[in-house]
């Protein structure tokens, strides 16, 4: 694993739901394991134009979200608080620097297709993207954090309750 890459959606659907109709968009696949759902596609069917061993594969645990909001310090708030959904991404069986990032940024991309409220992190704190229902996605520039210092970055994308 290399880079860390997550995706939080604000949902009314269950997280195995989710990931099947991501997986649908991306001509994916689910898998029942460690107790949950697991949203998998051969990275040569996000990124076709790269040279991938057959085993490769780019996913990762579609969970239940729990805000850590109750247990920080009185008005502490993080970006990912609202959300309720969890798609957790790296890629197996390969190697391959910045490709990890353009994959996680095709399943964002089918997400934003569903019309659900969505946010993408990576290393765990830099927002990459958000998306709103019946808007475009929203890029956030470079080095925008997760956490409140930087809300006014924000712009309105991140849902907040």
């Amino acid at each position: 694993m290399s880079v860390r890459e997550q995706i939080f959606v604000r949902t009314d659907k269950q997280p195995a739901e989710v990931a099947g109709l991501v997986a649908a968009l991306v001509d994916g696949w689910t898998e029942a394991a460690d107790g949950g759902t697991w949203l998998l596609v051969r990275p040569s069917e996000l990124l076709p134009d790269e040279a991938w061993r057959e085993e490769a594969s780019f996913g990762g645990p579609v969970l239940a979200h729990e805000s850590e909001r109750p247990f920080r310090p009185e008005g502490e708030y993080e970006a990912m608080d609202a959300y309720n959904v969890e798609i957790r991404l790296w890629l197996a069986g390969a190697h391959a620097d910045g490709l990890e990032a353009a994959a996680a940024d095709h399943i964002f991309a089918a997400v934003a297709r569903l019309g659900m409220a969505a946010i993408q992190v990576r290393r765990d704190d830099e927002l990459i993207r958000a998306v709103l229902p019946d808007a475009a996605p929203y890029d956030f520039p470079a080095g925008t954090l997760i956490y409140e210092t930087d809300r006014d970055k924000w712009n309105g994308y991140v849902l907040e309750d």
